[in-house]
């Protein structure tokens, strides 16, 4: 493949592409990501001289179908410079991946399976999301396995996608109802562990709150994207099965404010000087009315995969 990027010695080769620009995001510097000929994707760093022809990419000689750049921007931060010409860019998907992809943990040489466990969900969730249908998608209570993330075929509680999305992500979790969620993260048993600070919550991860009483009460989530800092605490983007139409659902119109069933939502997360959790509202509300007893299950960094 002939590529006219001068970079170095590749940095990970043979990689999916979330996890080489997971890979490009955490390293420092500019790189460059290249599709090698079986189709997997390297990661290459970037000289000055790369980083001007990325700047320019009209004027940049490569194999326009073959590369992505990675920029590092003047704040610390990784500028995409997407070439909308490389034949494995999805404008439509790229746009919600930004989160998504920005993983912690990834070392220059491997992708660790707490990174890869991450990408599986996301993954899993982007997939079942752009497959469901309004026919397809509804909330039932107690509904278990009647999920596949490649029709998108739903009909499951709130307990029953998590266990469904964890399960075809290759991670294995106790099927339990929220009340069993609760003590199995604050146990610190199995994958999860209880995260006390809600800033360093990460895609995959668990937001629970049992029923406390009521046993149509409780709630379980799981995170969608990275915490957005706001007065008194944190919105996030999670991915739920509505039991009460608050959510936004996929229908076969489309997204659908409003609907039954399994879609994205945004959520405060209202937290106290240590930014531990105190109070969650799941219509994204800080001023509403609070959930209590709010447990954050975060992955376990050796976590173990079945593919």
């Amino acid at each position: 493949m002939c590529v006219g990027i001068q970079g170095s010695n590749p940095i990970g080769r043979n990689l999916g592409l979330r996890e080489a620009r997971a890979l490009a995001r955490r390293t420092e510097g500019s790189e460059v990501i290249v599709q090698q000929p079986n189709k997997d994707y390297s990661v290459l760093k970037m000289t000055p001289t790369d980083v001007n022809q990325a700047r320019r990419i009209d004027d940049a000689n490569f194999a326009a179908n073959k590369v992505e750049f990675m920029i590092e921007g003047n704040n610390g931060t990784s500028e995409v410079v997407i070439n909308p010409d490389a034949d494995f860019f999805d404008r439509t998907k790229s746009r919600g991946l930004n989160a998504l992809e920005t993983v912690q943990d990834v070392t220059t040489t491997a992708i660790s399976n707490i990174d890869r466990a991450r990408t599986n969900i996301m993954s899993t969730v982007t997939t079942l999301f752009e497959n469901l249908t309004d026919k397809t998608n509804d909330y039932i209570w107690g509904g278990r396995s009647n999920m596949d993330a490649g029709t998108g075929v739903s009909k499951v509680d709130c307990s029953g996608l998590v266990n469904q999305i964890f399960k075809d992500s290759g991670i294995t979790i106790p099927d339990m109802t929220t009340e069993g969620l609760d003590a199995y993260i604050r146990g610190g048993r199995g994958v999860l562990t209880q995260n006390n600070n809600a800033s360093t919550i990460k895609p995959g991860d668990i937001i629970n709150y049992p029923p406390r009483g009521n046993p149509n009460g409780g709630h379980v989530m799981i995170a969608a994207g990275e915490p957005r800092r706001v007065n008194g605490g944190y919105m996030l983007l999670t991915f739920d099965s509505s039991p009460d139409g608050s959510g936004t659902r996929r229908a076969a119109s489309g997204a659908e404010v409003g609907g039954r069933g399994a879609g994205y939502r945004e959520i405060f997360l209202r937290t106290d000087a240590s930014g531990r959790v105190t109070g969650l509202n799941t219509q994204g509300n800080p001023s509403g009315s609070m959930k209590a007893n709010v447990a954050v299950g975060t992955i376990r960094d050796d976590v173990r995969l079945s593919r």
